[in-house]
């Protein structure tokens, strides 16, 4: 049971990782865009 859920904190962390890596991405294409504009 605990190896379960300790997968599932794991997948929920890569997970995390992943939106906050992509939110990073978008934040700098806003700003470079801005910096054209």
């Amino acid at each position: 049971m605990a190896q379960g859920h300790r997968r599932l904190r794991n997948m929920d962390r890569r997970t995390s990782a992943k939106a906050l890596a992509s939110a990073r991405k978008v934040n700098c294409y806003i700003v470079s865009h801005r910096q054209w504009h």
